[in-house]
This record gives C-alpha cells, structure tokens and sequence, in this order.
C-alpha cells in the first residue's frame, strides 16, 4: 500500500482454531505473525535545496509483528477480543531524534 511517498509492504503466516464447548458453542481462537516494511521514497520529496531533511535520514525499515484474537460464538450471539501490533516495534527515520514513532497496540 502506497500513500504518496510512504509505502507499507506486509507478509503473513495466519492460523486459527475452532474448539466446539458445546453444542451451541464454539471457541476459535486465531493468530498471524509476519514482517512488515515501512519506507519513505525521498525520491517523490521535493525540499527545494539539495541538503533534504535529516528527520528523513533513513528511507525503509523492516519490523516483525505478531497478533492474536479470540471469538466465540452461536447462532444467537457472539463475542470477541483480538489485539495488533503486540510487539510494540519502534519506527525511527531519523538519527539522533530521542523520541522515535511506535506501531501502538491497538486492542479490539
């Protein structure tokens, strides 16, 4: 997925499990891990001087990433909890920022 000069590129593994508890009920319970990259094409960057932007200092990065989530479920109801991002990775295109971007945990 591209959005103008930044780009994200992912590949995962998936799997997920259907327990019957009973005959009404059914527990699955799913889980993905993967890598993810991020990039900026500086490329597609016009800054109007020849020195660029040093917050761009680095233009891709390639992070591993894991999520998990449950459900369980009948005819009548269902109910649901998965999280993203459980590793929390740290995103810094910039040398010598102290304070760097991070993929949130996102709770659902």
């Amino acid at each position: 997925q591209q959005v103008g000069a930044f780009s994200v590129n992912s590949a995962y593994l998936n799997y997920s499990y259907h327990l019957p508890l009973s005959k009404t009920y059914i527990l699955s319970a799913g889980a993905n891990a993967g890598f993810v990259s991020y990039a900026i094409d500086q490329g597609m960057l016009d800054f109007g001087d020849d020195l660029g932007d040093p917050v761009l200092a680095r233009s891709s990065q390639f992070k591993p990433d894991v999520s998990l989530g449950m459900w369980l479920y009948s005819k009548k109801l269902f109910f649901g909890v998965s999280s993203m991002q459980l590793l929390q990775n740290r995103l810094q295109f910039a040398n010598g920022i102290d304070s760097p971007g991070a993929l949130n945990r996102h709770l659902y």
